[in-house]
């Protein structure tokens, strides 16, 4: 009656059956080095994508602004000019006015617009206008043709709203 010896783990087989590293979602697979690239790009790309954001936010804004200005604009019926600066008389300046217009060629001199209350509403849609390409100025485009091109079309827009203003 011999007892076969049973066959018994020892401790090193049992660490064999067991899998080297645990799965687990919360344990890094990778390197700290590259989760730190990672984390790096990552946080580049959400820089960029925010940073298009906001500037398309704030071309839309531009925009309702620029709208805004146009659509509640009214010129008044009558505008005050500075006749006295094209040399007209009684303004004391018609011989400069006369000799000048002789050298240069003939153009037809634009009389400047005074600075009365009858006025201020042409000066004060010139000044939001003005304002307004300041504001697109300090858009960035961060290089996407997107924004570089919708603020260019805003600045066409301002800049020909001050040109028919100036007319």
């Amino acid at each position: 009656q011999s007892t076969q010896p049973v066959p018994t783990s020892s401790p090193i087989q049992q660490r064999a059956d067991l899998p080297s590293e645990p799965t687990t979602a919360s344990k890094p697979t990778h390197p700290l080095e590259q989760q730190s690239e990672a984390a790096t790009l990552i946080q580049s790309a959400y820089r960029a994508h925010r940073a298009r954001q906001l500037a398309q936010s704030a071309l839309h804004a531009i925009g309702d602004k620029l709208a805004a200005l146009l659509s509640g604009f009214q010129l008044p019926e009558t505008l005050d000019f500075d006749l006295a600066s094209l040399g007209y008389p009684g303004s004391g300046r018609g011989d400069e006015s006369e000799q000048g217009a002789e050298q240069e060629e003939e153009k037809v001199p634009i009389p400047k617009l005074l600075y009365t209350a009858r006025n201020k509403p042409v000066h004060a849609q010139e000044h939001q206008l003005t304002l307004l390409l300041q504001e697109l100025d300090g858009v960035e485009s961060h290089g996407e043709s997107a924004i570089r091109m919708r603020r260019k079309a805003l600045v066409g827009r301002v800049e020909a709203a001050l040109r028919e203003l100036e007319r």
